[in-house]
């Protein structure tokens, strides 16, 4: 998996308060607990942030799709076999919960799938669990389901 990298610059603006170049404040404390710089205001200060890109929807190793919910990749399996491509549910965790994924068996019905579940037009049309709230419905599952 890639790592990502993102550079933040800002402006010490006041004891603990960072003003972002985008023109949002932060607040030291989240980083150090509180235990402010002396720094004078005005000091230009910036922060990077590095993470691992987990991309589940690209058919690296044959992952087409991740989802929380069990229900939904089991669905999509369903709907994978109908078309004859073959796939398998897998059960993962992420972080604190259980994650499932869906693999596809051969590497020539990957981009198939791909274009099936949320890259075409003309199939699934679905979005990530992640483009939601923690707790929410994937809404674009809920649709299609209800759609077909």
């Amino acid at each position: 998996m890639p790592q990502r990298t993102i550079h933040i610059a800002g402006t010490y603006e006041d004891v603990g308060v960072v003003l972002l170049e985008n023109g949002t404040h932060l607040a030291w404390q989240i980083f150090d607990g509180g235990r402010f710089p002396r720094l004078p205001f005005g000091t230009a200060v910036s922060f990077t942030i590095r993470f691992q890109e987990m991309d589940f929807l690209n058919g690296s190793g044959g992952v087409v799709w991740a989802s929380f919910h069990q229900y939904q990749v089991q669905t999509i399996c369903d709907a994978l076999r109908v078309l004859g491509i073959s796939v398998r549910a897998e059960a993962a965790r992420l972080a604190d919960q259980p994650f499932y994924l869906i693999r596809v068996l051969r590497s020539d019905a990957i981009e198939t799938a791909i274009d099936f579940i949320w890259r075409s037009d003309t199939g699934m049309r679905l979005q990530p669990d992640w483009y939601y709230p923690r707790q929410s419905r994937n809404s674009s599952f809920q649709k299609w389901v209800q759609a077909r």
